[in-house]
């Protein structure tokens, strides 16, 4: 049955391109777990599921490494510190700052982004595509920390938090900052 509800987990998860906040925490939760244990495997599970993803993405030539190196380094170093408060944290108190963050992203998600092009297409980036310039180093630290730190806190993959903030304050393409959040899922 746990198995069941595993792989049940994941197919919602592809589906709904939704991961552990969304999808894999909720199940763990449905199955008995404790806040902090659910939080803890679902971020296991994402590191399996974005692995498998990033390679398939970088055999196809489909990742920017530079940009994956600039929001994945302050996500590395932002996640243990995530992962320290959530388990000094009340677990209600956890659940309902989860739940506050999927509301904001379902908000924002109706939103349309200032300066984006609908036209650019945005299915192979490059390298020369990755590169910010140095007036927006603050925003990769913020975009790459925030990451970091609310994947430690609450289980959940990039799909919540690297990608919408790639997008809003980075201007990337969707295609683009989905396969970036992945790759830096796996280092995070």
């Amino acid at each position: 049955l746990t198995t069941a509800k595993g792989i049940a987990g994941g197919v919602l998860a592809a589906m709904t391109g939704g991961g552990g906040g969304l999808v894999f925490v909720p199940v763990l939760l449905l199955m008995g777990l404790p806040v902090a244990e659910a939080v803890a495997t679902s971020n296991v599970g994402i590191l399996i599921t974005t692995a498998a993803a990033t390679v398939s993405n970088a055999r196809a030539g489909d990742v920017p490494w530079r940009r994956v190196l600039e929001i994945g380094i302050p996500a590395v170093l932002m996640a243990p510190l995530g992962a320290l408060v959530a388990v000094r944290m009340p677990g209600a108190l956890l659940l309902a700052l989860l739940a506050g963050l999927n509301v904001v992203n379902a908000i924002l998600a109706g939103r349309p982004v200032a300066g984006a092009d609908p036209d650019v297409d945005d299915a192979a980036p490059t390298e020369d595509s990755s590169a910010l310039p140095a007036r927006t180093i603050p925003r990769i630290a913020a975009t790459g920390g925030s990451g970091g730190f609310l994947a430690g806190m609450f289980g959940i993959g990039g799909g919540l938090v690297v990608v919408p903030l790639q997008i809003i304050w980075l201007r990337t393409p969707i295609k683009v900052a989905a396969r970036v959040s992945l790759a830096v899922i796996v280092f995070s």
